[in-house]
């Protein structure tokens, strides 16, 4: 969701529900997205693993994430759905996790 950064920083309105991150990785938006949605608001996630494939498209791995990150980022969520593992979808050549998550009416942290 490249286009997170213009449309919600700085004080603007929260997206409407779902807050979708699909095969996009930008991790310093991670905190502005937690912080963005709204309680009880739900994030749907599907990002590309660095799962050790050396062919495979994209290369760098700031735009991989590792095994169990994004799970991690979201552990004081609500989770719904998690998986890691291969695309369903035909042209996805790394292996992709898989999230759904909540926002609780309470966390345990800042973000």
């Amino acid at each position: 969701m490249p286009d997170w950064d213009q449309r919600y920083r700085r004080g603007k309105p929260a997206p409407k529900e779902p807050t979708p991150l699909l095969h996009y990785l930008q991790r310093d938006l991670f905190s502005e997205i937690r912080a963005g949605v709204k309680t009880g608001g739900t994030v749907v996630a599907a990002i590309h693993l660095n799962d050790g494939k050396a062919d495979a498209r994209p290369s760098n791995p700031a735009f991989l994430l590792e095994p169990g990150e994004l799970r991690e980022f979201f552990r004081d969520w609500e989770i719904g759905h998690y998986r890691e593992g291969a695309s369903e979808e035909e042209g996805h050549h790394h292996d992709t996790a898989f999230l759904i998550c909540r926002k609780p009416v309470t966390t345990t942290s800042t973000n």
